[in-house]
């Protein structure tokens, strides 16, 4: 018995498809498994402390996962585009899944760190006091002050369960497009090999 050739296609669309998932099922767990607990048993000091401890070791694993699903995805898109044998729905498929992470991206750096996540942080260096350290102002990073001046303001006056609602909402919209970008990506997969087969 030979052992298959290595195959970049299967590779890509392995990667396109899994890590879209397992980001969603990350979400998944911080959204249903972690917080609700803290919820019930936690002080608004230590919530907001533990909040910024999984936020701030979740970001360092998303970035290198999302580039190299978005590289994967981009790869099958390109492979599609230029192949006159494609159909459609691969083209749709594989378009879909590529776009999902980059908007994904887009949108917790656009509106959930100036907003949601900035408060948070915000909220936890007001809690927390010294123990909370930032490596100064910037418009993104886990390991900076995010907070719009409007963020800080709301987080000055609302409560550390009431700021982590907002941020569970937040995150399962986010949780919902990355599905749907594992979801194309599969598609676009399974006619691929439909139509090879």
């Amino acid at each position: 018995m030979s052992t298959p050739a290595f195959n970049t296609t299967t590779l890509a669309q392995l990667i396109s498809s899994l890590l879209p998932a397992f980001f969603a099922g990350t979400i998944f767990g911080y959204n249903y498994i972690f917080i609700p607990p803290l919820l019930l048993h936690t002080d608004d000091r230590t919530l907001a402390l533990q909040w910024l401890s999984a936020y701030q070791f979740g970001a360092r694993y998303v970035r290198p996962l999302a580039a190299t699903s978005t590289l994967s995805s981009a790869y099958l898109l390109f492979s599609v585009l230029r192949s006159s044998n494609a159909e459609l729905t691969m083209r749709l498929s594989y378009l879909l899944g590529f776009i999902s992470l980059p908007l994904l991206l887009a949108y917790t750096l656009m509106i959930m760190e100036p907003g949601v996540n900035g408060a948070l942080k915000y909220k936890s260096k007001l809690l927390v006091g010294d123990k909370v350290k930032f490596q100064g102002r910037a418009k993104v990073g886990e390991e900076h002050e995010t907070a719009s001046e409007a963020s800080k303001e709301w987080a000055e006056k609302t409560g550390v369960r009431e700021l982590l609602a907002v941020w569970k909402r937040d995150n399962d919209l986010r949780m919902v497009v990355s599905l749907i970008g594992a979801l194309a990506s599969m598609v676009g997969s399974l006619r691929w090999v439909s139509l090879a087969g």
